[in-house]
């Protein structure tokens, strides 16, 4: 698996790898204008956990764990971000995940115009396996992950104590090579529309 941190770009938005000195500031304000849907997220919690979580994908970053952009739409305004993580060489798979919009692109193409860049990049790239992981109390990115094409492969229960407190069940779904093209074909039909 090939996979390198670069632009994509697609006819409605491009997916820029993330700079701290040219976004961090921007996606900060973004999170902490719309903090409460952030609520299920792991590293949500008490203090400035939104420093905290952008200086943890920065050394990510940093560190070759992950490869995080920022969603830039036509007009150069940012709608959000979202990452490659688990990142694993070794055995061609990965995770789409730390993804999230402003509020207001929720429901919109932004999701979908995202994915397609991001997947389609995995699989150029070699990947056999993308992973989408989500907080099983996640109702509206549960529902949002299948409509992509991604298959459900059951939830991990007791995963991950989060800062809070709770112990939260992750539900797991992937997209595999094999699935891609067909996958593509969907998500290219919803964006035509």
């Amino acid at each position: 698996m090939q996979l390198k941190t670069q632009r994509l770009s697609g006819p409605t938005l491009a997916l820029e790898p993330y700079a701290p000195q040219t976004h961090r500031d921007a996606l900060e304000h973004m999170m902490r204008a719309d903090e409460d849907m952030f609520v299920l997220w792991p590293t949500f919690g008490p203090g400035d956990w939104i420093s905290s979580h952008l200086d943890a994908v920065a050394e990510a970053d940093e560190a070759g764990d992950w490869i995080t952009y920022a969603v830039v739409l036509p007009d150069g305004q940012l709608a959000g971000s979202s990452s490659f993580m688990a990142i694993d060489q070794r055995h061609k798979r990965l995770e789409i995940g730390a993804t999230w919009y402003a509020r207001r692109h929720h429901g919109t193409k932004v999701n979908p115009a995202a994915k397609l860049l991001l997947l389609d990049a995995a699989f150029s790239a070699g990947a056999n396996r993308v992973e989408l992981k989500v907080d099983a109390r996640n109702a509206r990115s549960r529902a949002s992950v299948l409509k992509l094409g991604a298959t459900e492969e059951g939830t991990f229960r007791s995963h991950m104590v989060l800062p809070t407190g709770h112990v939260r069940d992750t539900v797991y779904y992937s997209i595999i090579a094999s699935q891609w093209p067909g996958v593509r074909e969907g998500l290219q039909t919803r964006l035509a529309q």
